[in-house]
């Protein structure tokens, strides 16, 4: 499978983003039926949302339909998991339920319906709801940026405030010595620069600096930690912000290549060759997958739009 055209090979050859891209959509293109709920309870402990895996696939395809060539048949199988999720009997019930699951069975909605394959009616039942209770509930200030990112994507109507406002207060929250930031802050980190630039696809609607010092003081513990998860979601990051070129973010991208199986999947930091040697049949494919397949996903994400966007950017590698 070739992911760029032939004059552009030669630019990303030395690049380690490309193999990575490679191999994590031939990875996630072998393993698309564990993204569906019935199958993950199958092999492993069924998770309270168990949406999950197939909302964080949905996620990647829709950054790479944006002129990601050779990524066609895992986007394509994405929104089928997702629909047949959606179109369940019990989804409906599930996502009017109102609890503290709601925004992400919206998510899954609101992606379907960004990429084309509207609900219409399910929408409307969501906006009833919405009307009759606009409180958003008790949430904090990236959870508030993350759900006005699905409420744009549904085109729902909610009291609020536009995603730039809410994305700096959530990037004010977590602007301190780096030291002082729990994995769950960090990705609170990485996840309101994700929703706020639209997975890459849009302007970042914030102080671009603020981001390039958060991620320049991050990468390095991470890296040091060999944590590959939030290292890919922190390239991503640096992408978004022209850090590309970055030699701290080069390091981090042979890091992860360094990391990566020879499968194609990166493993997360749970994951633990001497723990899988352990298990057999459906109990180690379920092991493999459960440890494997998000960071995976995030590195497919960084990947994909590092090559998008020309590998290091000049402002990077200029950047002191």
């Amino acid at each position: 499978m070739t992911l760029v055209g032939r004059a552009g090979q030669a630019a990303v050859a030395a690049d380690p983003a490309h193999a990575l891209l490679e191999g994590t959509l031939g990875w996630l293109n072998g393993h698309l039926d564990w993204f569906r709920p019935a199958h993950w309870a199958q092999h492993l402990p069924v998770r309270e949302f168990d949406a999950q895996p197939a909302l964080e696939l949905l996620l990647l395809a829709r950054n790479l339909r944006r002129e990601t060539p050779g990524a066609g048949p895992l986007v394509v199988a994405a929104f089928d998991v997702a629909a047949c999720i959606v179109d369940s009997a019990e989804f409906h019930t599930r996502l009017l339920r109102r609890d503290h699951l709601f925004r992400y069975w919206l998510f899954l909605l609101a992606l379907l319906h960004a990429g084309g394959c509207p609900r219409p009616e399910l929408l409307g039942a969501v906006q009833d709801v919405l009307d009759a209770d606009p409180d958003p509930g008790s949430l904090d200030p990236v959870e508030r940026v993350e759900l006005r990112y699905v409420l744009d994507l549904a085109g729902l109507e909610a009291p609020l405030p536009a995603q730039p406002k809410l994305a700096a207060a959530a990037l004010r929250s977590l602007d301190r010595d780096a030291a002082d930031l729990s994995d769950n802050d960090v990705y609170g980190v990485t996840h309101v620069v994700l929703y706020a630039a639209d997975l890459g696809a849009a302007p970042l609607p914030v102080d671009a600096g603020t981001v390039q010092r958060l991620v320049r003081a991050l990468l390095p513990v991470q890296l040091d930690r060999a944590d590959h998860d939030l290292t890919a979601e922190l390239l991503l990051c640096a992408q978004v912000v022209d850090l590309g070129g970055d030699p701290l973010v080069v390091r981090g991208w042979r890091a992860l290549d360094s990391a990566r199986h020879d499968d194609g999947a990166v493993p997360s930091p749970p994951y633990d060759p001497a723990v899988e040697a352990g298990l057999d049949g459906g109990v180690r494919a379920g092991y493999r997958f459960a440890t494997r397949y998000h960071t995976t996903l995030v590195t497919a994400l960084a990947a994909a739009e590092r090559l998008r966007r020309g590998g290091g950017s000049a402002a990077g590698r200029h950047t002191p």
